[in-house]
């Protein structure tokens, strides 16, 4: 590994971690949390690659288990997170090259932000919900009111953007997909841990809260890659990036 990716796996590692710490919501089930941590490793495994994707999502999350105090969860989110990372980053790869079927991915992609934003959101996160903002040196609490209708109005707006997004560039349905793959893997991933640890019936309980991190994910790395790959692509012009 050449100096800068050095530099910049260490950089998004933090990064990944910051994002994680920076948004928690306590699952007593499970005594894990729900975070935006996806967005930061998604983001990576998009702009730097399977390998950078890899090595900062499993570090920078594993990290921000231990900081926060969920000592439990770090070793299965330094393999989980990792994979993770390294599944999106190669998947965006592979599929980027592939574009015959865009629009078939792009249309399946669509819905299934749609459908994963207003079902989750509607059965799992309307009423009154606590967030903790910061980190454990300086934290604030805030509390908010969510109903169904919510959720489907903001699903509806994810499906139309990412349509938009996709139509204008086959890469944004195709990147999508990626993340949804990755996604599946650390839902799956940290449910078959929690059984092991806290039984089936308790991890069931924290799905719902992991399938809202990959859309949360989802939604903001999706926003976020082009402007952060065109300031990548500067750095590199310079001979500072990869």
């Amino acid at each position: 590994m050449e100096t800068r990716d050095i530099a910049l796996t260490s950089i998004f590692t933090a990064l990944v971690a910051a994002t994680t710490l920076m948004v928690q919501v306590y699952i007593p089930e499970t005594k894990g949390y729900f975070n935006f941590g996806e967005l930061m490793v998604y983001l990576t495994a998009l702009t730097l690659g399977p390998k950078i994707g890899a090595v900062a999502g499993g570090l920078g999350s594993a990290l921000a288990d231990i900081i926060s105090g969920y000592h439990i969860y770090a070793p299965a989110t330094l393999v989980i997170k990792g994979l993770e990372g390294l599944i999106v980053g190669k998947a965006s790869r592979t599929l980027t090259a592939k574009t015959k079927h865009f629009k078939v991915v792009l249309a399946l992609a669509s819905i299934l932000v749609f459908v994963s934003i207003s079902t989750v959101g509607s059965l799992f996160y309307t009423g009154t919900l606590e967030w903790t903002l910061g980190s454990p040196i300086f934290e604030y609490f805030l509390s908010v009111k969510l109903e169904s209708y919510i959720w489907i109005a903001i699903g509806v707006i994810a499906m139309i953007a990412v349509l938009y997004l996709g139509l204008r560039r086959s890469e944004i349905a195709l990147n999508v997909f990626a993340m949804l793959c990755g996604g599946i893997e650390m839902v799956l991933g940290y449910f078959a841990y929690e059984a092991m640890i806290f039984g089936v019936a308790a991890a069931a309980v924290e799905m719902p809260f992991n399938l809202g991190q990959v859309t949360v994910g989802v939604i903001g790395a999706t926003l976020l890659y082009e402007p952060l790959n065109r300031v990548l692509r500067g750095l590199r012009h310079e001979g500072v990036g990869r």
